[in-house]
């Protein structure tokens, strides 16, 4: 057991799960020596643009819970994985990550408190939303590319269409689409 509460939903890849906690640590759960490549990675909360959760490969045999990286601050949102298998999340503590499969960091940005989980575009791009009502893009290197301001707070997790249009909801009952 990780004797710690967890808010966010597991993403698998590689026969990991990987899980971020309360208590600002990313858990990888499964054997690394037993990880394969998978067609499809989880690039968004629930997998695809559906939010099935569904998932191509079988998960770890073996649970035995690693500590990957400490986030410092609580890890809400799912974190995403792109094709080689880097982590993205981001924290209570304001902080987005970008990280490599063994929890080195490759790259911060600042973004205040995140709830939800970032989402992937088609060219690795990372979209993210802070509660204090900003959408942020980055590019595969943490850089930033744009902004775009809400009315409101945002509890919610950003969805990344195929054309790289981004839709996300805020708490003052409005959706919106940004591309």
């Amino acid at each position: 057991p990780l004797d710690v509460e967890v808010w966010s939903s597991p993403a698998l890849a590689h026969s990991m799960i990987y899980v971020g906690a309360t208590d600002g640590m990313i858990y990888a759960l499964g054997d690394p020596a037993k990880q394969t490549m998978l067609a499809k990675t989880w690039t968004s909360f629930g997998a695809d643009s559906r939010h099935t959760g569904l998932a191509p490969t079988l998960g770890p045999t073996t649970i035995t819970p690693k500590i990957v990286f400490n986030a410092g601050g609580g890890v809400n949102g799912s974190p995403v994985l792109d094709d080689a298998g880097n982590i993205y999340v981001g924290t209570s503590s304001g902080i987005l990550y970008g990280l490599e499969r063994d929890g080195t960091v490759r790259w911060t940005y600042n973004t205040g408190l995140v709830m939800g989980s970032p989402a992937l575009d088609a060219q690795g791009n990372e979209v993210a939303a802070s509660q204090g009502g900003v959408v942020h893009k980055l590019n595969p290197q943490g850089q930033l590319l744009w902004t775009h301001w809400l009315a409101n707070t945002i509890q919610a997790s950003p969805c990344v269409g195929p054309d790289g249009s981004v839709y996300i909801g805020d708490t003052g009952g409005s959706f919106f689409g940004i591309s």
